[in-house]
């Protein structure tokens, strides 16, 4: 009786293991815990209908990987790719530093342009405005002031180079941009992650290098790169060790 009940044990150790590693293999084609976590849990569940006591130490190995898996998050690389074909559809509309979009804020402008407005007015040529035209006169000179303002733009840039940038070698640079998003987006699909964080890193540094961060849809671009490069660093489930170790011990 000894004999067959070790016999028995014996089979369900090797099947436990053959089970674990196929979910092993399932885990990295489809870069999801999923597989891991349910072989793990239909190991217990065996193990549990043995009731055999020598075999408990593999229960508690199993419940220590289960909850380590569970704990390790992995890319979602479904809707990390979504976000990166979201970038590649900002590229055409971000503005270059090189030629940047006149930025216009009413409420702020008519604040500024009141105090100078009302200077100019009362002598000079805003003076005689205002006593020849009253109000129509007053709105001449704001008008005049804000449009001059326009003309102006001051910009801190820390790489000079950008606003040398010819008009035929910006379209070739969002070309490349477009062009390593898709690659980043390839690598994912591959579950290549350290060769999409490269190609992500290099987009991140030529839209803050060559296009306007303080316009909304350079910023939103930057964040969807930044997320995508983060989330994508967790690459493979955890491997569930402990469970392989009491397998093997108590197979010997």
């Amino acid at each position: 009786m000894q004999s067959v009940a070790r016999s028995r044990d014996e089979n369900l150790v090797a099947d436990s293991e053959a089970t674990l590693r196929a979910g092993l293999q399932q885990a990295a084609l489809t870069a999801s815990a999923e597989p891991v976590v349910a072989a793990l849990k239909q190991i217990d569940e065996r193990f549990a209908r043995a009731n055999q006591p020598r075999l408990e130490p593999v229960r508690r190995a199993v419940a220590r990987d289960l909850d380590r898996v569970k704990a390790a998050s992995v890319a979602d690389v479904a809707t990390l790719s979504i976000r990166l074909d979201e970038v590649v559809r900002l590229v055409d509309e971000l503005p270059l530093l090189s030629a940047a979009e006149p930025r216009r804020d009413p409420a702020r402008g008519a604040a500024v342009a009141a105090a100078p407005a009302s200077a100019a007015s009362a002598s000079g040529v805003g003076g005689w405005l205002s006593r020849e035209f009253g109000q129509a006169g007053r709105a001449i000179v704001e008008g005049t002031w804000s449009e001059i303002r326009s003309l102006v733009r001051v910009t801190r840039i820390d790489q000079p180079e950008a606003m040398l940038l010819a008009p035929e070698q910006a379209f070739f640079l969002k070309e490349n941009v477009k062009l390593r998003l898709l690659n980043a987006r390839l690598s994912l699909l591959a579950r290549q992650f350290d060769a999409a964080r490269g190609d992500l890193r290099w987009c991140k540094g030529a839209i803050e290098r060559y296009f306007d961060r303080s316009a909304r849809r350079t910023q939103i671009a930057l964040d969807l790169v930044m997320q995508v490069e983060q989330q994508s660093r967790q690459s493979a489930p955890v491997r569930p060790d402990d469970t392989f170790a009491a397998l093997a011990a108590v197979a010997r």
